[in-house]
């Protein structure tokens, strides 16, 4: 079991053992090693955690929840400077997922990490879509309410934030792997796929040029 330990120490204590771990793996990892990493006597990593599997299930507690806070935070300033809704809905993966994924890409350890998050820390991941689902659908309705975006009728707000989820962790496990640099072009891709099967843009704006042409 975790012990308690101050937010900020504890934070950059999650941080160091998150680089431990794209550095030295994990199935071969001892909790002496982690130690070493973190410059910490094994005795001392104990105290604040009581496993290797403790330590890494806090590492995607944390990074999940900070990439989750600054993919929201990216995509309301997307939002106010009004781009295209599919890139809203773009920017918010990428910084969520392919920020991390590119992160991992770079460790020769990339797959035995990422099966282990799947393995021990599924219900974390849990908590944190549906989170990231209710984030997104705030998101969609801030657009529609600001002409950015029409919803149809017939389809929530919420039931469209999860089609939109789904299909971006399907770009992610997408089989041949998309090479990591296109990942943003394709998260948007999928967005306008899913988005205007859903929704309408908003009806362009004659202006008085093209009204007086129209008159002619």
């Amino acid at each position: 079991m975790s012990v308690a330990v101050p937010k900020p120490a504890r934070a950059r204590l999650v941080e160091k053992i998150r680089l431990g771990f794209l550095a030295l793996g994990y199935e071969r990892l001892t909790m002496k090693d982690l130690a070493e990493f973190c410059g910490l006597t094994r005795r001392a990593l104990y105290h604040h955690f009581s496993s290797k599997d403790d330590a890494f299930r806090a590492v995607i507690q944390q990074t999940g929840q900070g990439d989750i806070e600054a993919a929201t935070e990216a995509a309301k300033t997307a939002i106010a400077k009004r781009e295209q809704p599919a890139n809203v809905v773009a920017t918010l993966f990428d910084v969520r997922y392919g920020v991390r994924r590119r992160e991992l890409a770079a460790s020769q350890y990339a797959q035995e990490i990422n099966d282990t998050a799947f393995r021990l820390c599924r219900p974390i991941m849990i908590a944190q879509a549906t989170e990231l689902h209710a984030r997104l659908a705030d998101l969609l309705n801030e657009m529609q309410q600001r002409g950015m975006l029409k919803i149809k009728p017939s389809v929530a707000s919420k039931r469209l934030a999860a089609l939109l989820a789904d299909g971006a962790r399907g770009v992610n496990q997408t089989l041949p792997p998309i090479p990591i640099a296109q990942l943003v072009l394709r998260y948007r891709e999928m967005a306008v796929a899913i988005l205007y099967g859903c929704a309408e843009p908003p009806a362009a704006k004659k202006t008085k040029r093209s009204s007086s042409k129209a008159g002619k």
